[in-house]
């Protein structure tokens, strides 16, 4: 299998993962369904802690395709996998920590409003590194699709999403009306980047160079 066609694969799989990840994603002030010993909340993180090297490994492959020798590209893949960094502190300290935390309120002789206290920081810890995952991963569209030199309507096309997308979050976000709430602006925001995430994944499926 070649690198293009890995890579590709890779992307389809992590954008569609993530996609469907956050449309169960459970919300902050909502529930946290039980399945035997596993929460939801477990669940989702522990899997996109996993997906997320899968896509890294696969915006390498794409950036190697762009040609990573390139200043433009080798930045947009520089700022991604430290999106993915920052997307993984927040996957960690939500299914990770947490639970630890709930845990300890529930035992006895717990100091059950420190560990809320703490709770609420980590909660904020979580959306501040969520929101830098996302502008930083716009950053890294914006600056892919202007390195991109399509030769095809198709090229083209991905290319001015990439613009809308890249651009688009980051004026929502700006505008400071953005709500990073799973199932609420996250799923919008991750459902957005996921679809130039799978574009990119048929370019590189096409093993079109330079297209």
């Amino acid at each position: 299998m070649s690198m293009e066609r890995a890579g590709g694969l890779a992307l389809a799989v992590g954008a569609i993962a993530y996609i469907a990840l956050m449309s169960v994603h459970p919300s902050h002030a909502g529930g946290n369904p039980q399945f035997g010993p596993f929460t939801l909340s477990g669940i989702v993180h522990a899997t996109a802690l996993t997906v997320k090297p899968i896509l890294v490994f696969g915006f390498f492959a794409f950036s190697r395709w762009l040609s990573l020798e390139r200043p433009l590209v080798a930045l947009g893949f520089s700022f991604y996998a430290l999106a993915a960094l920052f997307t993984m502190l927040a996957g960690t300290m939500s299914g990770l920590m947490f639970p630890y935390m709930v845990a300890a309120a529930h035992a006895p002789g717990g100091d059950v409003e420190s560990i809320r206290l703490l709770a609420q920081y980590t909660t904020w810890l979580n959306r501040s590194f969520a929101q830098v995952h996302y502008d930083f991963v716009s950053v890294a569209i914006l600056i892919w699709s202007i390195a991109w030199q399509p030769k095809t309507p198709y090229g083209w096309g991905a290319r001015a999403l990439g613009f809308v997308v890249g651009l688009g979050v980051l004026g929502w976000q700006f505008s400071g009306t953005m709500n990073l709430e799973a199932r609420q602006g996250a799923l919008i925001v991750t459902a957005a980047q996921g679809v130039w995430t799978l574009c990119a994944a048929a370019a590189l499926l096409s093993a079109r160079k330079g297209e």
